[in-house]
């Protein structure tokens, strides 16, 4: 999808280098946000076959990147990250928009995610995309760092 700004969301394999230094990048933001605390690991195999990747990009420079990781009953974001320079745009709500709509073309009725309570601008962008408070779900066990947040996309059976 091209938006009228030049900025780039599209799916892409997420096997180059440009995006393992994104991906590093954005492993590096969480350990310095996290430094010290016993979090969940957010590390998930980007080549996954029933994960769909997602890339932000300006003037073709990768500065963000998501993830839709497919489970059974549900979608789970994955991996979101607008690198820091570019944050303040609404580029992480035009991300999530894309793979939102991604999520219904491919039938998905819920997605679901889960993220640090010391990410205040992740925690209001997602709720104010109707995402609602859950308890922990898939593999994931109680911790005081997260929060679990649910979307209905569809309430079609």
């Amino acid at each position: 999808m091209i938006l009228d700004d030049g900025i780039i969301i599209t799916a892409e394999k997420p096997n180059t280098p440009e995006v393992q230094r994104l991906l590093a990048e954005r492993d590096a933001y969480f350990d310095r946000l996290y430094a010290g605390e016993d979090r969940q690991s957010g590390v998930v195999d980007v080549e996954r076959d029933d994960l769909a990747f997602f890339s932000v990009r300006a003037s073709s420079e990768l500065i963000g990147c998501g993830a839709l990781l497919r489970h059974d009953g549900y979608g789970e974001l994955k991996r979101f990250y607008i690198s820091d320079t570019h944050r303040g745009r609404g580029l992480g709500r035009r991300l999530l928009k894309a793979v939102e709509d991604h999520a219904r073309g491919e039938g998905y009725r819920i997605l679901r995610l889960e993220t640090g309570i010391l990410q205040p601008a992740a925690i209001a962008l997602y709720r104010s995309a109707e995402f609602t408070d859950i308890g922990c779900f898939g593999d994931y066990v109680p911790d005081p760092l997260s929060i679990f947040l649910e979307k209905k996309l569809s309430d079609a059976i």
